[in-house]
């Protein structure tokens, strides 16, 4: 059943953050929906073992797409799901 979305983004430059607005399915995203982080390349160890049940990243609808803002630092990874 296609009834959620994963999506992992990785920040493959080592030196420098980056950011961008990432397409997500809008059909599993209604407007003021959120994607909860799953893993964070930033948490530490304490997080790693009781991962935060409260980090949520906004799916945002510009027109008819919807996205999330993805912020990364040097050669950091997110897990939203």
């Amino acid at each position: 059943m296609d009834n959620q979305e994963v999506l992992v983004a990785m920040n493959t430059h080592g030196e420098q953050s980056r950011g961008a607005f990432v397409t997500v399915d809008a059909k599993l995203h209604p407007a003021n929906s959120v994607m909860k982080v799953q893993y964070l390349s930033t948490w530490t160890d304490t997080d790693l073992r009781n991962p935060p049940q409260n980090q949520t990243v906004p799916v945002q609808y510009f027109g008819n797409r919807a996205t999330v803002r993805i912020d990364l630092p040097p050669a950091g990874m997110v897990i939203l799901a």
